[in-house]
């Protein structure tokens, strides 16, 4: 009896440690989006790292067209100054998958001021995941998109 109750607990323990919710680090924030890195997600193999990233848009300032938000897998080779998208998935403004791809890209440029250059430099920071310009780990990262979007509206209003 005694080690079915030890079963149980430890069988109880485990299902409550797999149902812990996802959790995303806020990586950039404007009135316009937000882009937010997956926690549980980051592989580092030596010089490759993989993590998936999601933009959530702010539709009152950036026309969504066929999305609202998207999510890569993106694989950067900070060894080959190389990065590229492995797979993305967009969604509508009712969380209904607009398109996806498995399909990776092509390498894509390091152009200063692109979202290519911006992960690539956060994902071959030797200090990745635990960089500044990261917030602590959140646990509903798009009602904080929300609380984030309606901060911006409200200091750009002033």
């Amino acid at each position: 009896m005694k080690k079915i109750l030890i079963g149980l607990t430890l069988f109880s323990l485990i299902g409550i440690a797999n149902a812990e919710p996802a959790r995303f680090m806020l990586h950039l924030s404007s009135k316009e989006k937000a882009i937010f890195i997956f926690e549980k997600d980051i592989e580092k193999n030596k010089k490759i790292v993989r993590a998936s990233i999601q933009q959530i848009e702010n539709p009152r300032y950036v026309n969504v067209g066929e999305f609202y938000s998207r999510q890569g897998r993106w694989e950067a080779n900070c060894a080959k100054r190389t990065i590229q998208v492995l797979s993305v998935v967009t969604h509508d403004l009712n969380g209904k998958p607009t398109s996806v791809s498995n399909v990776p890209t092509d390498f894509l440029p390091l152009t200063p001021g692109t979202y290519s250059a911006d992960f690539f430099e956060i994902l071959c920071d030797p200090k990745f995941p635990n960089i500044e310009s990261l917030t602590k780990p959140i646990d509903d990262h798009k009602e904080y998109a929300k609380k984030a979007f309606r901060v911006f509206e409200e200091h750009s209003s002033k």
